[in-house]
């Protein structure tokens, strides 16, 4: 949200660059969430599928606030095309899922290819052994997705409840590296899910105040 808030308008993203242009986290920080927007918006959530007209639509929609950041020196246009190709790579590997999925009875599409080795280790570790690398790679895309997916809509809860069941199948199918970025994925639904909460607990007001910091505050103390 605050991503979305600082790109909205011309004036926004100028007001971010005055506050936060001496601080690299925070520019870094909107870069990555501004990639994070764009690839929500051009990938298809079902089929992996990229758009190339939403691609070009959000390029061109917010090319002032994006001429804006880049002059304090964020790389985004650069990055949004490495995005592109790296959703291009997942829609292959999406495809190439689903073709494999005749591989094995009891599945038909690669969701279902999905379903049925989260059933077990075990079962993980077969449709794993059977499947080409590129047709793995969406496998261990589709199992953290499951869980981004969940976070990303607001229910960190079931993110948590995904996970949990699935510990041991996930490891497995997420590779190398599969205990790393399970904790990872955990940690950050539980953040999720403390911010939630707060929220719930935050004070409802239509009470709205303004105050003109700049009066009181030199830019420095802001």
């Amino acid at each position: 949200q605050q991503v979305e808030a600082f790109i909205k308008t011309e004036e926004a993203a100028e007001q971010f660059v005055l506050t936060f242009k001496d601080d690299p986290r925070a520019l870094q920080s909107l870069q990555q969430g501004i990639l994070d927007l764009y690839r929500q918006d051009i990938v298809n959530p079902t089929t992996r599928a990229v758009d190339p007209k939403r691609a070009a639509k959000f390029e061109a929609d917010k090319a002032r606030e994006l001429d804006i950041l880049e002059a304090a020196g964020l790389n985004v246009r650069e990055t949004m095309e490495m995005v592109r190709r790296d959703a291009a790579a997942v829609q292959r590997a999406t495809e190439a899922l689903t073709k494999e999925a005749s591989k094995f009875s009891a599945a038909k599409s690669a969701d279902e290819v999905v379903d049925l080795a989260l059933q077990s280790p075990s079962n993980m570790t077969s449709v794993r052994n059977r499947l080409t690398p590129t047709a793995r790679e969406a496998l261990s895309g589709e199992l953290v997705n499951r869980a981004t997916s969940a976070i990303e809509r607001g229910d960190p809860t079931a993110a948590l409840a995904y996970l949990t069941k699935n510990e041991k199948a996930i490891k497995i199918g997420l590779g190398k590296a599969g205990a790393k970025t399970y904790d990872d994925l955990i940690e950050v639904a539980k953040l999720q899910d403390e911010v939630a909460k707060l929220s719930a607990q935050a004070p409802k007001t239509n009470l709205v105040t303004s105050a003109k910091l700049a009066d009181s505050y030199t830019l420095q103390q802001l």
